[in-house]
């Protein structure tokens, strides 16, 4: 217990498994926590003394799925292993922590698609600087944010943050974060600091500077991922040989998505959580290797922005999905490739165990073969990705010598090298196989050497390997023999021979696990020696597979390709990736064009019905743009788009109760950042704003940002929304258009259409889509009522203010484009407007227009 008290003291913010014999025990608070997390028996030991300590335990061969589940609740374990065999420890076995596992540094599925991520932020009043390393595959990545030319670079990386996901984030003392879903670690403040950073770094790369991996001039990129590498060292107790490279991004090299806009298309994950098919993602998956998957997650969240790139992706894609013989090849090739990055992670990490060793050794064998497939094909881009892949001849060969066909999962368990590698492993295995047989050969001989018939060569834990001869046998007994044991009706003895072979046989088995040990430590080190191979070829293997399922998906569901180049956006026939594939009850997607130029058509302001399809037609747009710069064929009869430089969306409601941030003040958060950052290059896609305040409130701020997005951003936008007044904007703005989606109404009620025509649409039909919902019938009723009450009132009011005003001497138009004399906005002003109904409020205006008249 003294040293499992050392060991906890060391980790204090772990959960601490102790290794005793066959079994993970932990202790005290750390019992009490994990069987109740893990649904284990919590028992206790000296309950005899009164100072009962409570314990709970996990066999040390099922511990990972134990600690997984542990890992996955947020906490931090530590290993506490012992360090030697117990049988030769001449007193208390020896224990340390070899491993300290955290959320951002335990992937234990070597065959899953997501990354885990753990990631550092290094503040400064000048910059934050962000680093991402995926432990399980080496990915490294990082960024540096002015914090003095960026508005909000907090809310940046909070952004970033959101786009990665990472499972743990650094922060140094003192400083705070917030992100949902990850584990906040606070760490010494020195750690961060770029001067202990750039040694860090230059370490582990083996390098003497660090402007090859583009952070020249960028120190506190530099502290964030000097500060990573340092507490994955910490906790791992290892050199982390796969983490060989580390690459810097810009927030502008691809197409730019922020938070708000991952989760408003759900991309990667879905808005309600029990929709797990219902994301781009989910339905863009068909790929055949844990890689391609991972590259998948990160070409959605980031599609490319350079147009050289999308069409060199395009043509790979156009190819095969023209010779279906070829994907057809390359797919089921790629199938029989394990994760690369994860095995390679798992070696480097010493976790391994000689199944992943032939994992590896099975996926290289199939790398020739892809290498052939792909450098067969035509175009450029899939004969670069061929000729890139390395066979690693040597190392295939090593394996496949040393590495048997069907070997055990653990490294203790021995028996994973083939014969014929080593002579003296083969002489152990042959001493211990045939013990039985050694000591029968030595039994028969001295039973006739001795002539004595009753002569037995026994064994016992106590005396070992022994002859055994009878009281009646003694004079018999050879002069060589040397006594070991006298017994009531025998004499026990033992020979040189006997001796040297006892020797052999007690240390075989324990000889020739050592001895394995040893050569599977040697095949390791040629694994990582040859890791930045591996790892390239896990690249290649993953953008091969990713661009034949976009051709296999292409062809499945009839996607074609896009045409890349600068001007309007025309998709002819395009349909919602996501919404198409989940249409149930066999329901056919109605497809529906878009037309988007910069002159004529640059805003197009949506009407119609809610179930209408108006959001449908609003995310399907910006899908299509996210597939075509991704390098995916899109789903329509015919596309033609530019280049985007970001796609930003308002859509649904929304609060983060948290931040102490109301539905509409997120509404207006997001509102402002699309009015801030998007630029004429921009695809910007918005949902009913404005219906969390009150109803002018809401119209006049929606009216006012159209009005901005016209004049300022001249962004491509489309905006869907329930405020017809806004409708008249096209008629006082040369780039805006009304469209509406069209229904029909029958005597049952109104039937979708789902097709988006021209021109506004008359009505909203809120409350037959109220009845369809469900609602009591009296309260439909009453809501017609209501409703004819304020048409009427309205109708009224309008047929005043035409009169007035075509009597009027000179033309004056009450409407949001003609300002209202000073006199009537004194008088508006006087007004308690907050105490008026709706139908007092449009008597007061007709009231307010006849005075205009008179004046």
């Amino acid at each position: 217990m003294r040293q499992y008290q050392q060991a906890k003291r060391q980790n204090p913010d772990a959960l601490l498994l102790f290794r005793l014999g066959d079994f993970y025990e932990l202790f005290f608070e750390d019992a009490v926590t994990a069987a109740r997390v893990l649904q284990i028996t919590l028992t206790a030991r000296n309950k005899e003394k009164g100072t009962a300590i409570p314990m709970c335990g996990v066999p040390h061969h099922a511990a990972e799925n134990y600690i997984a589940k542990l890992i996955a609740q947020g906490f931090k374990v530590a290993l506490c292993e012992q360090m030697e065999d117990p049988k030769l420890a001449k007193t208390l076995v020896r224990r340390e922590v070899t491993r300290v596992l955290t959320p951002g540094t335990a992937a234990f599925s070597p065959a899953t698609g997501e990354n885990t991520y753990l990631a550092a932020v290094a503040r400064s009043p000048q910059a934050i600087g962000l680093a991402l390393l995926d432990v399980s595959t080496g990915e490294f990545l990082a960024t540096e944010i002015d914090a003095k030319s960026e508005r909000d670079s907090e809310s940046r990386i909070d952004e970033e943050l959101a786009r990665w996901r990472p499972r743990e984030v650094l922060v140094a003392a003192g400083q705070g974060i917030s992100l949902l879903g990850a584990t906040i670690t606070s760490i010494e403040p020195w750690a961060m600091a770029p001067d202990f950073a750039h040694g860090v770094l230059t370490q582990q790369f083996g390098v003497l500077s660090l402007d090859g991996f583009g952070l020249s001039g960028h120190p506190w990129a530099q502290a964030a991922a000097g500060a990573v590498v340092h507490y994955v060292k910490e906790t791992q107790r290892s050199h982390l040989a796969h983490i060989d490279r580390l690459g810097y991004f810009e927030r502008g090299d691809g197409l730019v998505l922020d938070a708000a806009t991952i989760r408003n298309l759900e991309l990667v994950e879905p808005i309600f959580s029990g929709d797990g098919d219902a994301t781009l993602r989910a339905v863009m998956d068909q790929t055949v290797t844990p890689m391609g998957k991972r590259l998948l997650r990160q070409w959605i969240t980031r599609p490319s922005g350079n147009r050289d790139e999308i069409l060199a992706r395009h043509d790979a894609v156009d190819y095969l999905l023209t010779n279906w013989q070829a994907r057809h090849r390359l797919r089921q090739v790629a199938a029989g490739i394990q994760d690369l990055e994860r095995l390679l992670g798992r070696l480097a990490l010493a976790t391994a165990g000689p199944r992943d060793l032939l994992a590896l050794r099975s996926s290289l064998d199939q790398i020739p073969l892809l290498l052939d497939a792909a450098t067969a094909a035509l175009p450029a881009r899939l004969e670069d990705l061929g000729c890139k892949l390395d066979p690693l001849d040597e190392l295939r060969a090593s394996l496949a010598a040393h590495i048997v066909d069907e070997p055990p999962a653990l490294v203790a368990d021995g028996g994973f090298i083939r014969s014929g590698v080593s002579p003296a492993l083969d002489e152990l295995r042959a001493l211990s196989g045939n013990a039985k047989g050694a000591i029968a050969s030595i039994e028969s001989r001295e039973r006739e050497r001795t002539s004595i018939g009753s002569l037995k060569v026994r064994f016992n834990n106590i005396f070992g390997y022994y002859i055994e001869v009878s009281r009646a046998n003694l004079r018999s007994v050879p002069a060589d023999y040397e006594r070991k044991q006298t017994l009531v009706n025998a004499e026990r003895f033992t020979t040189p021979e006997l001796k040297e072979l006892e020797v052999k046989i007690l240390g075989a088995d324990e000889k020739s696990r050592a001895l394995e040990l040893e050569l599977f430590a040697q095949l390791r080190a040629q694994v990582t020696a040859s890791a930045a191979a591996i790892r390239n070829n896990a690249q290649c293997v993953a953008e091969l597979d990713l661009l034949a399922n976009f051709a296999h998906i292409a062809g499945e569901h009839q996607f074609c390709r896009p045409t890349i180049a600068a001007g309007p956006v025309e998709i002819v026939a395009g349909r919602h990736p996501v919404v198409e594939r989940l249409s149930q009850d066999g329901a056919r997607f109605v497809p529906n064009d878009l037309f988007l130029d910069r002159d004529t058509q640059r805003i197009l302001l949506i009407t119609g019905p809610n179930m209408g399809g108006k959001s449908t037609y609003l995310r399907q747009a910006a899908l299509i743009a996210i597939l075509a710069q991704m390098g995916s064929f899109v789903p329509a009869r015919a596309a033609r788009l530019p280049v985007f430089d970001r796609i930003f969306t308002r859509i649904g409601a929304s609060d983060n109760l948290a931040r102490g941030r109301s539905t509409f003040m997120v509404e207006m958060t997001e509102a402002a950042v699309i009015l801030n950052q998007a630029t004429d290059r921009s695809l910007v896609i918005l949902d009913e704003i404005g219906r969390g305040t009150a109803t002018y409130d809401g119209l006049s701020l929606a009216w006012a940002m159209i009005e901005y997005l016209h004049a300022t951003n001249a962004s491509k936008t489309l905006f869907a929304t329930h405020y017809h007044e806004l409708t008249e904007l096209a008629t006082h703005l040369a780039a805006v258009k009304n469209v509406h989606v069209a229904v029909k109404e029958t005597p049952d009620g109104i039937a979708f259409l789902r097709r988006v025509q021209t021109g506004e649409a008359s009505r909203s039909y809120g409350i037959e889509v109220a009845r369809l919902a469900g609602l009591p019938r009296a309260v439909l009723e009453r809501a017609r009522e209501v409703l004819a009450l304020h048409e009427q009132a309205e109708l009224r009011t309008s047929r005043e203010l035409e009169v007035a005003a075509g009597s009027a001497s000179t033309e004056m138009q009450l409407t949001l484009f003609t300002p209202l004399s000073q006199q009537i906005v004194d008088q508006l002003a006087d007004a308690d407007l907050n105490r008026l109904s709706p139908l007092e409020a449009l008597n007061l205006l007709a009231a307010l227009q006849r005075q205009l008249k008179g004046n």
